[in-house]
């Protein structure tokens, strides 16, 4: 199958809706439950309570009111969890078949030709889950008293940067939104659409104002009375932030077809959603959305435990916590679908590998530093790998070799960076181990490395990926057998990620991103950001980071380095190729032609390929999900990605339930 996602060479679909269906003359219904309030004198009429315009979507088939849609989450901080599922609703969004991007917040918009200036059209009357209008002025206090706000934001977020500068963000009117770059902005349109640019449309001015201190001149003090330090601490608390728990409280105001019912807390079982009166998007018959009543959310401690949920049959859509690299856990739940009463999703695994490797080229250790560095040392541990044995094992035969690289059949495919050094070949690995300078072993034949001790090093990954978890000791294995003493770490993912996040690991296990959409997360491909955990310094070289060592380890609430803690954590590569890729990236972003950027990153791959950072495994095999039998307007096949923010943008507001 042909993937769809276009490259950053974006197919805009700028100003259709999803449906191609007219708003105009049509005859607006609602929910039971709200008819009755609106009966009671509670709420105003649906025509009253919708958009001048609103949006007209057609799902799979017209739907019918009522019903719970039961969700699973990992925790009351599984913030994602909802993020994801229902209160994906960016300015503009992905269309459900990841073809492009489509009008969302904003109904339509433009791009100046030099690619500088982007201007967005709201729609009138569209309002808050409170009833308050929706308008111009909420954008411009996020990007005025959020974003550049310095008491909140350390710096402005990425997406407002281009030349190293913030966008100016102005309202000519309530319905218009201008971003204002200083150079061309050539990845913007494809930014919007990322689940970790939703804070966008996330502040409704008239509520976040009372927390605020440029509104509210007491904040500081209440703050204090409310137990915070200080008053952004207390903003957060208030839904002030992406991940804060406290977005999802009643008090509130959203966009989202579902609003919070409850406020969440530390011991909450079930977090609960209500149907939103003011939501903006009516199906092809006039049917205001969403569809179903409410959402439950049953909080879960471990996965488990949400496992033997879903082969209950008490989770109707599912896919998060369950289906990704899930064939163990397909097996177990294939048993349960007739007394559940449910069936399964595909998701096309958007990561460009089932598992990869990261070497720590910004090593500490001098020695080890040494070795990861030395190319002829990381060919010949690939050449060790029997990359068909951990397929059939691991993934029950689905996928091929691979390394971390673009998926066969996407826009960036590259054969060389895909292929290279993926066969089982121990003679090869060897043969450049030898080549690399390690010939020399020791009396159990282990390889000394250039200070005449045996190389030796940890191989973490994080538990809860259970497929890579045991994937960890099979490789160990396999280097064992060319003379490399590796020790298998397993641990937790809050562990995991802190020691990455500062160095403090030897080689590292995870899922590789960018397989699908490369130019959203391109991590693995060159050292670009903080998730380039191959080569974190020299990401920080390229980012322009001042902090020192101590202050990157602080903010990771890890113990300082103590000698080294005063020393920048930035480190130069002085390697002509890494600066060519930054130059390349720089281009792809001020870019506004699709094909001169097309061109950029394929260079950039070819550099990848001749550098060689990380090794991969195999191309990661399709995962699942869990669909109730009464759970209606879900898709056959779904794409599984963060960046892709599944399943938000399949439009899970036009799902139903029949009995």
């Amino acid at each position: 199958m042909k993937l769809r996602l276009v490259t950053g060479l974006m197919l805009i679909v700028c100003s259709l809706s999803l449906s191609m269906v007219s708003a105009q003359d049509m005859t607006y219904t609602e929910a039971p439950m709200l008819a009755e309030r609106v009966a009671a004198g509670e709420l105003p009429k649906v025509e009253d309570r919708l958009p001048v315009e609103p949006e007209v979507v057609a799902g799979l088939e017209i739907g019918q009111y009522g019903g719970t849609w039961r969700v699973a989450a990992n925790g009351v901080n599984d913030t994602w969890t909802m993020g994801r599922t229902f209160a994906y609703e960016p300015l503009i969004r992905w269309a459900p078949d990841w073809s492009g991007v489509v009008p969302g917040v904003a109904k339509d918009w433009e791009v100046s030709e030099d690619g500088t200036t982007f201007t967005f059209a709201l729609r009138e009357g569209m309002k808050w889950s409170d009833g308050v209008p929706f308008t111009s002025a909420d954008i411009v206090f996020w990007y005025e008293d959020v974003a550049m706000n310095t008491d909140i934001s350390s710096a402005p977020p990425d997406i407002l940067m281009a030349g190293g500068e913030p966008a100016v963000v102005t309202a000519p009117d309530d319905y218009t939104v201008v971003f204002q770059f200083a150079e061309p902005n050539g990845l913007f349109l494809r930014q919007l659409p990322f689940p970790g640019n939703l804070f966008i449309t996330m502040y409704a001015r008239h509520y976040f104002e009372q927390f605020h201190a440029t509104y509210n001149e007491n904040v500081a003090e209440e703050a204090t009375a409310a137990g915070f330090e200080t008053w952004p601490q207390y903003f957060e608390s208030k839904g002030g932030a992406l991940g804060s728990v406290g977005r999802w409280d009643p008090a509130v105001p959203v966009l989202y077809a579902f609003m919070p019912a409850e406020a969440v807390r530390p011991d909450t079982s079930v977090i609960r959603f209500e149907r939103n009166p003011y939501f903006w998007r009516v199906d092809p018959e006039g049917q205001q959305y969403p569809y179903l009543d409410y959402v439950n959310i049953t909080v879960f401690q471990d996965s488990q435990t949400m496992l033997l949920e879903a082969a209950a049959g008490q989770l109707d859509m599912q896919e998060r916590h369950i289906g990704a690299f899930g064939t163990t856990n397909k097996a177990f739940l294939f048993e349960s679908r007739e007394t559940g009463d449910f069936d399964f999703f595909n998701t096309i695994v958007e990561n460009s590998n089932a598992a990869i490797l990261r070497f720590n080229l910004n090593h500490e250790n001098p020695v080890l530093n040494e070795i990861f560095n030395n190319k002829d040392f990381r060919i010949g541990l690939s050449y060790a790998i029997d990359r068909q044995e951990l397929i059939d094992v691991m993934y029950v035969g689905q996928g091929i070799p691979h390394q971390a690289a673009p998926l066969p059949d996407t826009p960036f495919y590259h054969e060389q960076l895909a292929t290279q050094y993926t066969e089982f070949d121990v003679d090869l690995a060897n043969q450049y181990l030898d080549q690399a300078g390690y010939a020399e072993r020791d009396s159990e034949g282990y390889r000394l490395g250039p200070d005449g001790n045996r190389i030796s090093f940890t191989l973490a990954a994080v538990e809860s990926f259970k497929e890579q978890a045991d994937i960890v000791d099979i490789v160990a294995n396999y280097w064992e057998e060319v003379g490399i003493e590796v020790l298998p770490r397993v641990l937790d993912r809050n562990n995991f990620e802190a020691r990455v996040n500062v160095l403090d690991f030897d080689v590292a296990a995870y899922p590789g991103h960018a397989g699908i959409d490369v130019l959203s997360n391109p991590n693995n491909y060159f050292p670009y950001s903080a998730t380039s955990h191959q080569a974190l310094r020299w990401a920080a070289w390229y980012n322009g980071d001042e902090r020192t060592i101590g202050e990157v380890e602080a903010a990771a609430e890890v113990e300082a380095s103590g000698d080294n803690a005063s020393e920048p954590f930035a480190l130069d590569p002085q390697d002509e190729q890494i600066y060519r890729q930054w130059e390349l990236w720089d281009l792809v972003k001020t870019t506004p032609d699709a094909e001169q950027q097309a061109a950029y990153v394929m260079e950039l791959l070819d550099i990848t390929a001749d550098q060689f950072y990380v090794i991969g495994i195999s191309t990661p095999p399709n995962g699942f999900g869990v669909v109730s039998n009464a759970m209606r307007n879900v898709p056959d096949t779904i794409y599984s990605s963060w960046t892709f923010a599944s399943p938000g943008p399949v439009n899970v507001y036009t799902f139903f339930k029949v009995e």
